[in-house]
């Protein structure tokens, strides 16, 4: 496991998850998990997951295309974070950069920032201030407008259907579509 790895598996479990169980009990959250509509739920949640995939990708490339990405950005992604052409190293990769990610970040952001904001403020509002910490919290200015786009399918999926479980596989898809996409692209 690389050093990015570990870090990043560390990182999301004791910054995110924990706290957000924790936070969550002690305000009672009991309702993240509903199960009415799940199949269609689930349907829609596939649906939606893969027309982010569409229209942030198409982000990303115009982002590329006017920033100043240095020309190895690829190569550094794929040599510092993923365990490119090693043993196990798709399996790998998308346990600890799809599936820790979208489980902690599911529960901190969606379960415990989008609840407590939409206890606040009127939901398009809380919607709108959760993305932009979700984007924020990804330290990118350059793919703020990504990491936003993402925010605001995952936090309506959750509005809709208060279940994190279909937010949780909405980001699991988002991100293990790109670990493939770096898996089998070809090197730079």
């Amino acid at each position: 496991m690389t050093v990015g790895n570990q870090f990043i598996m560390i990182f999301q479990i004791l910054c995110f998850a924990l706290p957000s169980i924790l936070l969550l009990k002690l305000y009672q959250c009991d309702s993240l998990f509903q199960k009415q509509f799940l199949l269609s739920g689930l349907i829609l949640t596939i649906a939606v997951s893969l027309g982010l995939v569409v229209g942030v990708n198409a982000i990303v490339n115009a982002l590329k295309d006017i920033s100043n990405l240095p020309q190895d950005y690829e190569n550094t992604v794929r040599t510092q974070l993923l365990r490119i052409n090693q043993p196990y190293g798709l399996a790998l990769d998308l346990f600890t950069v799809a599936l820790i990610p979208a489980i902690c970040e599911e529960l901190f952001f969606r379960g415990f920032v989008l609840t407590a904001l939409s206890q606040k403020l009127k939901p398009h509002m809380a919607l709108l201030l959760s993305s932009l910490i979700f984007a924020v919290f990804h330290i990118n200015p350059i793919f703020i407008a990504f990491y936003m786009v993402l925010g605001l399918g995952f936090g309506w999926l959750f509005l809709r259907f208060r279940n994190l479980g279909l937010t949780m596989i909405a980001h699991f898809i988002n991100n293990s579509l790109g670990v493939i996409v770096y898996h089998f692209m070809d090197p730079m």
